[in-house]
């Protein structure tokens, strides 16, 4: 959703999709699965970026107080339609490609 750059590192909002999935027999099997929004902390070091420090709101009462404090409101304002505007079937599509690919060898045999 967003990028901002300090003095020191990069703070990244973003939402996240997360699929556990194993090989069996002759498929790939999806074990389970989560989406939420995160914000990752990221340092330059020797021309890289490394992640320092990622959150995520915590859920219950505490959701939406979390998501205003970790959040710059622009940000908060968008994800409210996550679920709405395409944004988790993107997401959905790009993870089973990524599944494809990374399982590759059970389809090339």
């Amino acid at each position: 959703y967003l990028i901002e750059e300090t003095e020191q590192d990069l703070n990244v909002y973003t939402w996240v999709l997360e699929e556990q999935c194993y090989p069996a027999d002759d498929c790939v099997m999806n074990y389970g699965s989560f989406s939420m929004p995160y914000k990752f902390t990221l340092v330059k070091e020797n021309e890289e970026y490394k992640v320092v420090e990622s959150r995520y709101p915590r859920d219950g009462s505490y959701y939406a107080e979390d998501m205003k404090n970790l959040f710059p409101k622009s940000v908060v304002k968008s994800m409210r339609y996550v679920h709405r505007d395409g944004t988790i079937d993107i997401l959905k599509m790009q993870v089973e490609e990524q599944v494809k690919l990374y399982f590759d060898y059970l389809y090339n045999d």
